[in-house]
């Protein structure tokens, strides 16, 4: 399905070995305070879904860079319209096991860096933090304690990472992104095995939002009151 869509080719190598290769473009937006737009997960109507990455989509065959970035602003990344400058575009290749398919892929990847504006404010729907017994104890001070990788300082921004705002972006197919503002220092320690359990936990204790596409007719403004979305902003002061 995915090779007919023209979102990725598989390459068989002379010793038969098949590699799926996929075009990304990404989008890795900072702060003035050295904070990143990161998704964090993705919500699949039970579950949350760990896809700690910096967002981005597949690129289409005879798509333009420039073409597949509005794309992604006008589906998952409407929140962030307007509110950013781009710096430029880095290309960068990697290659690793796809933890959806189970092949090894090739990503060819467009990183396109952009600054939140001075000023700007994004606003978004935002999960509450809900954990249960098991996720609330593992953020707790005695776990990440535990984590003897990580020193006192590290440790202490791993504690604090439920604090953190966590955006939910309704699609269409009512799933949800899932995106945060995060210190970058925090962003490598959850890249990490020791990292991942702490986002695991933290995932497993968000609530999100029911799912529900925004309404674009203006006419509807007036049930705003009896939405179940809160709202929150980050402001680059």
């Amino acid at each position: 399905e995915e090779v007919e869509s023209s979102k990725s080719i598989v390459v068989v190598t002379g010793d038969g070995a098949i590699t799926r290769v996929v075009s990304l473009v990404v989008l890795r937006a900072t702060t003035c305070d050295d904070h990143v737009f990161m998704q964090i997960g993705k919500y699949e109507g039970v579950e949350v879904k760990n896809t700690f990455q910096l967002p981005g989509v597949k690129r289409e065959a005879d798509e333009l860079v420039s073409d597949t970035l509005a794309r992604m602003f006008r589906t998952r990344l409407s929140l962030l319209s307007g509110k950013i400058e781009f710096v430029g575009t880095q290309r960068e290749n990697m290659e690793k096991e796809s933890k959806e398919y189970g092949v090894h892929t090739r990503y060819l990847r467009s990183i396109c860096t952009a600054q939140l504006l001075d000023g700007a404010v994004v606003e978004a729907c935002v999960c509450t933090w809900q954990p249960s017994s098991n996720a609330g104890d593992e953020l707790s001070e005695d776990f990440v304690g535990r984590r003897r990788s990580f020193d006192a300082q590290q440790r202490q921004k791993l504690r604090e990472v439920y604090k953190s705002e966590v955006y939910a972006v309704p699609m269409e197919d009512k799933t949800a992104p899932l995106f945060a503002w995060l210190p970058k220092d925090t962003v490598a320690l959850l890249q990490t095995p020791a990292g991942d359990k702490v986002l695991h936990a933290w995932l497993s204790g968000l609530a999100v939002p029911r799912v529900e596409p925004p309404k674009e007719d203006a006419s509807d403004a007036d049930d705003a009151g009896d939405s179940e979305f809160l709202w929150a902003s980050r402001e680059c002061l």
